[in-house]
């Protein structure tokens, strides 16, 4: 073959060669309109999902509380059918009215809670100073809060107001009474005393003082102490004195 042939087809082979690795360059523009937009829908983006979670959060937060109530009010429900239980039926029973009205008030709050078979407790502790037997001005105000409520189911005739002292079984060395027996009563007396005080006549309730006797827990801890010094209000039926003319 010729020699210019030659070199004319290697110098084109090489060209073509060349040509075909190299790449063309492609700028790319972004249009900040576009962009902007882009930025404006992952912050409504963040925001959006921000919100869910938080809407999330408080729905979470409705349902346990409506799980809370339904449970506490099945709790009162219970107490208040166990207590309604534990009165006799019959003309001698507790109308269940007023068992009714005497048990909201352990529901309004405050130092008095619901007790055994209906009666409102509350601790000596919060009504009096250790070994005393006047009640604290905390103690007192409580005893004056529940006091137009006795009131009103006391207008009521077929029922008195029992006021029931406890305490623990320490046994009384320096506070001058002559026994826990008479620690407990003068503490029933002082709670009626104000509650006298309060317009509620007097012979519709009468105190009574159980000392050490009737725990409602093991005296063997502190804990088991303090829910032993306590002061109890119950209702009481009460037959008719006199028959009621036909």
């Amino acid at each position: 073959m010729n020699r210019r042939w030659i070199t004319l087809i290697v110098l084109v082979g090489s060209a073509a060669l060349v040509s075909g690795c190299a790449q063309p360059q492609v700028q790319t523009v972004v249009d900040p309109k576009l962009k902007q937009e882009n930025e404006d829908l992952k912050g409504r983006l963040g925001t959006a999902e921000s919100e869910k979670a938080d809407l999330e959060q408080r729905l979470r937060a409705s349902s346990l509380e409506a799980r809370t109530a339904k449970l506490d009010a099945e709790k009162w429900q219970k107490l208040y059918d166990e207590a309604k239980a534990a009165i006799p039926a019959g003309s001698g029973g507790l109308p269940p009215e007023l068992l009714k009205r005497f048990i909201e008030i352990a529901q309004a709050g405050g130092p008095f809670e619901l007790g055994h078979a209906g009666s409102l407790k509350a601790s000596s502790d919060i009504l009096f100073d250790p070994g005393k037997a006047v009640l604290k001005p905390g103690g007192e105000t409580a005893v004056k809060d529940i006091a137009p409520k006795l009131r009103e189911i006391l207008t009521d005739k077929r029922v008195m107001l029992r006021v029931d002292g406890h305490t623990d079984d320490t046994p009384i060395r320096v506070s001058g009474w002559d026994s826990n027996l008479h620690l407990s009563l003068m503490r029933a007396k002082a709670v009626v005393r104000v509650l006298e005080q309060q317009g509620i006549p007097p012979g519709a309730m009468f105190a009574a003082g159980f000392g050490e006797w009737h725990p409602v827990a093991p005296n063997t801890t502190k804990e088991g102490q303090a829910k032993n010094r306590r002061v109890e209000l119950s209702l009481i039926a009460v037959a008719p004195l006199v028959p009621e003319s036909e």
